[in-house]
């Protein structure tokens, strides 16, 4: 015996037509303007290579700025070195830096040497 399923042999109201509803209407997307799809188109297709380039010339330019902020130029490297030879100088040598308070500046290796033992001496090791 076969099973007959009465509720869903019967079209529910959506797919109901009605003389209310009028003459039938046309199907959506039955006629396509080839034209106007291939102009959409091309259109979007030009839009997106115009990005690509706009987004490659600007990145490009971009790179080529940080590059040459980058870079070491010769003014630059002149002017380090003179000032990590000056400041050598400075941490490698013997000074006042306050004659009236009696404070005295010794070389840089000589000053951690002396905290080392100062912390040995004051920590009982």
């Amino acid at each position: 015996m076969q099973h007959v399923d009465h509720e869903h042999d019967q079209p529910d109201a959506w797919h109901r037509h009605t003389a209310a509803e009028g003459a039938p209407q046309a199907e959506h997307a039955s006629r396509v303007n080839a034209l106007g799809v291939t102009v959409v188109l091309a259109g979007l297709t030009v839009a997106v290579i115009f990005v690509i380039i706009i987004s490659v010339i600007y990145l490009n330019s971009y790179r080529s700025q940080l590059i040459a902020e980058r870079q070491d130029s010769v003014h630059t490297r002149a002017d380090y070195l003179a000032y990590r030879a000056k400041m050598d100088a400075e941490l490698s040598a013997y000074g006042w830096a306050s004659q009236s308070g009696g404070l005295v500046v010794i070389p840089i290796d000589q000053a951690g040497e002396r905290a080392l033992e100062m912390y040995n001496d004051n920590s009982g090791g």
